[in-house]
């Protein structure tokens, strides 16, 4: 990760990472992947979805800009996930996911980058 370090003044935080914009045509190119799997799923396809988007050197982060990590409870829910592009954290785009567990027992999941 990159961080700056050596140009700190004395109101400034130490180590700070420094953020990335994703580019325009690879969040493109992940949202038409994340809209190809389809929007009925027997779980979370949190795996599934890492796996779309590892191939564009985009990681799903925790706030602390450690890999995710997390669970999701309850029948229906709404998370927002940051992301890393080749390890430096994005400041232009996050996972958008929801999620409803249908009488079905499967779940409607909707999930993009914004």
């Amino acid at each position: 990760m990159l961080y700056l370090s050596g140009l700190i003044t004395e109101n400034q935080f130490l180590d700070k990472p420094v953020s990335v914009k994703l580019p325009a045509k690879i969040k493109s190119q992940i949202n038409d992947a994340l809209h190809g799997m389809g929007n009925y799923h027997d779980g979370i396809p949190i795996q599934k979805i890492g796996e779309i988007m590892a191939p564009f050197g985009v990681v799903l982060m925790n706030e602390d800009n450690t890999p995710f990590g997390g669970f999701f409870t309850g029948r229906e829910g709404r998370t927002s996930i940051d992301l890393a592009l080749n390890g430096q954290p994005v400041s232009n785009s996050m996972l958008v996911m929801t999620w409803s567990k249908m009488p079905s027992n499967r779940y409607e999941i909707v999930a993009y980058l914004s």
